[in-house]
């Protein structure tokens, strides 16, 4: 299912059909398959259909309730049917002929507003209680689908994208500024902004009645304060490889053949495993997709990465005889061509545009092959290949010298030039230290980064503008939430995680996309918020210990993948020929800078004298890869994505 929307009149007045047509054309592109409306009093509510699971092909809403008391829309998956029909007393021959939105709609009318908690997937939804006469939504734990609202006090709208609520007439269309400037200078979004101003977001993981004066509410957390112990070490792995297959059966119901979005690393990797032993017992094929490089791309790397991952996705296919490889090339392609589709059907910028090339190849060729469902890994990082970090900072803060002195000595000899002291120094005693003391270190040890000669570290590594930043007050809010410009490593690193786990309206503005324009569905069984829950509960010796990080993952997938992928110490740097069709594209690049030259909002927000010299400079460009990345893959490619998505902006209000 694609997009849900509604209005509901607070002053009592009826609602028309005629007031939610706009609504339903607007959100056509995310629902071709089917749809419908419903209205009674003052609440007029639609959803709009894309089949993509075998219980979506039973979809029939909006759902009213067996006793007529409520009406359910909802847009999304149910991954937890089988616990939910248990608890619920339904059978399961009974079970396998319902759709999603009937568990959710049961589930509302056994729990009411506790049953969010109950669900576990992706999704978002909206129930009308006609005895209560009140309207309640909710969004899944990791984002994975949004829901916008604007509220005035006569009326409230929803729906699941932006453009569904523009489609209104009382809606305004205008930018959140300071919304935009904490994208510019990649600090956190606030909770329940988006980029318009006027138009929240319900926050991943929140419910909320449309009353007035309501507010969200948290019924889902990624980590709970509980920490998981087995009685033996072997027990963790071995949990860990129950649930993912448990997750990733949940995540391929789909009525078309699935496919992974497969690296040589281990988190794509050990997704596609799972599959393929999935795959193989049903006696089914499955396709994997990789990006690579053009062919003899030998371009300047960053230490510790490596360009093209073919070696080590063709030994996971020697592991696994019923894959089928795609590998997948973007020469000639760009991230500004066409990138008014993106904005058309996100609503939103592209963030790491570079990666937009081969992200999009990747959803053609398996749309192509008729897989229009694609497992990815985009989690991992966070959640089971979590490298451990914390581990030295933890044991000296429980008083375990001893075990950190030795466990400092292992990880020593596996990286050259470091001592166990500086590793102890650097991870235990550097994140207790003061603000001041912490950067004037970091200023002699990293002597080169700029960031640490100047108080506005936000300008070094970003387009914005100084006088936008300051108008935008990006400091002050910054400090407000916690964030660290500097980059300061924090004591707590499992609020961290907890932080980037948490559901973010970029992700469902860009699977949504990814639905509209190529008929794909994303999900990420990394991201699970199963699978979150349990490595947030882990211990940290779990992920690191003998000088060996992302360990738990490297165990639960022993055997099941090849010791190269298993060993390796290095990871692959997507879209690694960036550079190169960076400068194939100059022209166009100069050709943006001067139309974002004729635009307010660019003009004021994105410091184009900045981004004109990078430009100009772009062929004479040094051999330092980590500045080359910092100043071209972040600061030129994020300001003219951002200038592309404001001259689009502009370009659609003067419409």
């Amino acid at each position: 299912m694609s997009a849900i929307y509604g209005l509901i009149h607070l002053d009592g007045q009826p609602a028309q059909e005629s007031e939610l047509e706009p609504m339903t054309r607007a959100l056509l592109p995310f629902g071709p398959d089917g749809g419908g409306t419903w209205l009674r009093g003052g609440v007029a509510l639609g959803q709009r259909l894309q089949c993509f699971t075998p219980e979506d092909l039973l979809e029939r809403q909006p759902l009213v309730g067996a006793e007529g008391n409520c009406v359910l829309i909802a847009d999304g998956r149910i991954d937890n049917r089988a616990e939910v029909a248990r608890e619920l007393g339904i059978a399961a021959a009974e079970a396998a002929q319902l759709p999603d939105s009937a568990f959710i709609l049961r589930a509302w009318e056994k729990w009411g507003y506790d049953c969010p908690a109950r669900l576990v997937g992706a999704f978002a939804f909206a129930v009308y209680d006609l005895r209560e006469n009140v309207v309640f939504l909710a969004r899944s734990g990791m984002g994975e689908r949004a829901i916008y609202y604007h509220q005035t006090p006569r009326s409230f709208a929803f729906a699941s994208a932006p453009k569904g609520l523009f489609a209104l007439p009382f809606v305004p269309r205008a930018m959140d500024e300071e919304m935009f400037a904490d994208y510019l200078v990649s600090a956190p979004p606030m909770p329940g902004r988006s980029f318009y101003a006027g138009i929240q977001s319900l926050p991943a993981g929140h419910s909320m009645l449309v009353r007035e004066g309501a507010a969200p509410r948290e019924f889902w957390r990624p980590y709970s304060g509980k920490q998981t112990r087995f009685s033996s070490d072997a027990e963790y792995p071995e949990a860990l490889a129950e649930l993912l297959e448990r997750v990733v059966a949940d995540q391929s119901r789909s009525i078309t053949p699935v496919g992974v979005s497969m690296s040589g690393g281990l988190d794509s990797a050990s997704i596609a495993a799972v599959a393929a032993r999935q795959h193989a017992v049903q006696g089914r094929r499955l396709a994997t997709f990789t990006e690579v490089p053009r062919p003899g791309f030998d371009g300047t790397l960053i230490p510790g990465r490596y360009a093209d991952e073919t070696p080590y996705v063709q030994a996971i296919a020697r592991q696994y005889d019923n894959l089928d490889l795609n590998l997948i090339r973007t020469d000639g392609r760009f991230y500004l061509d066409g990138i008014e589709e993106v904005f058309e059907n996100a609503d939103a910028p592209f963030r790491n545009a570079s990666n937009r090339p081969y992200i999009e190849a990747i959803a053609r060729a398996s749309g192509a092959q008729g897989v229009r469902v694609l497992l990815v890994a985009s989690y991992g990082n966070m959640t089971f290949s979590w490298s451990g970090s914390a581990l030295l900072r933890g044991l000296a803060a429980s008083g375990q010298w001893g075990r950190c002195w030795r466990e400092a000595q292992k990880l020593a000899a596996r990286m050259p030039g470091h001592s166990p002291l500086r590793l102890l120094f650097g991870e235990v005693a550097m994140p207790l230290l003061p603000d001041p003391l912490w950067r004037t270190i970091k200023r002699f040890r990293k002597p080169g980064n700029p960031a640490f000669r100047t108080s506005r570290p936000w300008l070094i590594d970003s387009p914005i503008r100084p006088e936008f930043a300051s108008a935008c007050h990006v400091a002050e809010r910054a400090e407000q939430s916690g964030h660290d410009f500097f980059g300061r490593p924090p004591a707590d690193s499992r609020a961290v995680r907890t932080r980037l786990v948490s559901g973010h309206n970029l992700l469902a503005d860009m699977f949504r996309w990814q639905r509209a324009s190529f008929g794909v569905d994303k999900r990420d069984p990394a991201g699970d918020q199963r699978i979150v829950e349990f490595c947030l509960s882990l211990p940290e010796d779990q992920f690191r210990r003998d000088g060996q990080s992302r360990l738990l993952i490297r165990r639960a997938m022993q055997g099941r993948l090849p010791p190269e992928v298993l060993n390796s110490t290095r990871r692959g740097l997507q879209a690694a020929d960036w550079l190169d069709r960076l400068r194939a594209a100059q022209p166009t690049v100069d050709l943006t800078l001067q139309r974002l030259e004729k635009s307010e909002l660019a003009r004021r927000a994105l410091d184009l004298g900045r981004l004109r010299r990078l430009a100009a400079d772009l062929n004479r460009s040094g051999s330092d890869a980590e500045r080359q990345l910092w100043d071209y893959r972040v600061v030129l490619e994020q300001g003219l994505m951002a200038g592309c998505f404001l001259d689009w902006f502009e370009a659609g209000a003067q419409n």
